[in-house]
């Protein structure tokens, strides 16, 4: 996975922390099997509202944009947005939530949607939704890998262990 780097105009405060919350791996899989069996994706791909209000403001606006791209948007390469991958990113939001302001929201050549942000300590954490995984790199934890989406609690409480210590 290549790592992305970003900026955002919003500063970011020393007293601002990352919020978790972690369910069980049971709404994950009830997620995903909902979301596998008659999934249509609409003509044109939306966030749901609790993607909205984790992601916030900023990206709910970016998403807005990347999902106009059409094939061949970066310099004749890249693929239109995935709906499989707008999936993937929906059920991992419905465990983790409350991003930093400085999380970034991109669109890879693939068509996958990707999250990256900082830390206070200027390290990077980036995910990538593939239709059946999450590609990660943790820096605080210097930490690479990938997740099943039916294990996306797994992905979550590392998270939660990078950011709590």
């Amino acid at each position: 996975m290549r790592t992305a780097y970003a900026q955002t105009t919003k500063p970011i405060h020393a007293h601002e922390k990352f919020y978790l919350v972690i369910t069980g791996a049971s709404l994950t899989h009830s997620l995903l099997n909902f979301s596998q069996r008659g999934f249509n994706a609409p003509s044109r791909l939306q966030l749901s509202s609790n993607a909205r209000t984790a992601l916030g403001e900023h990206n709910t606006e970016r998403f807005a944009e990347l999902s106009t791209l059409k094939d061949g948007w970066h310099f004749g390469q890249g693929n239109t947005l995935q709906a499989a991958s707008l999936r993937a990113m929906e059920l991992f939001l419905a465990q983790y939530h409350s991003f930093p302001e400085r999380c970034s929201l991109f669109l890879s050549e693939q068509g996958n949607l990707e999250l990256v942000w900082r830390s206070e300590e200027n390290e990077t954490t980036s995910l990538e939704f593939y239709p059946d995984r999450i590609e990660y790199y943790i820096e605080t934890l210097d930490k690479e890998g990938e997740v099943a989406i039916r294990d996306i609690s797994t992905l979550v409480q590392t998270l939660a262990h990078a950011y709590s210590e």
